[in-house]
């Protein structure tokens, strides 16, 4: 089974977080093959948010690479890498977050959450 790559990003306004997720292949050029922009009503801790984004849109059985432009604190970081010892962290910079923070702009701003896979796209083209 191969890894799962994804790239996180949330912003925090008022008592509302505004999420970026996607789930990409890397190479060059990545494919993006999921995206989810989340709205929050309430203010959670980063572990619990990272959790509950962990659980609900990253989930998977084999090993999976999270990145992230939000640096947690160690004691965080230690306790989410206990709970999902198969995920490994990065941190990222610079325009490779630029696509989740828009996701995760557009989450505060409409006040809802979608999501989209867009896998098996080319199978509805084969004749």
């Amino acid at each position: 089974m191969s890894r799962r790559h994804f790239k996180i990003y949330y912003k925090r306004w008022d008592a509302n977080i505004g999420v970026g997720v996607e789930e990409y292949t890397p190479g060059r050029p990545s494919e993006v093959k999921m995206i989810a922009s989340v709205f929050i009503k309430n203010n959670i801790s980063d572990y619990e948010l990272l959790c509950r984004l962990i659980d609900t849109y990253c989930a998977s059985d084999g090993p999976r690479k999270i990145k992230t432009t939000q640096l947690v604190d160690r004691y965080t970081l230690d306790h989410l890498r206990t709970r999902y010892p198969d995920v490994t962290f990065r941190r990222i910079t610079g325009k490779q977050y630029l696509g989740v923070k828009q996701l995760s702009h557009d989450a505060l701003e409409r006040r809802n959450t979608i999501y989209e896979r867009f896998e098996g796209e080319d199978e509805k083209y084969e004749l």
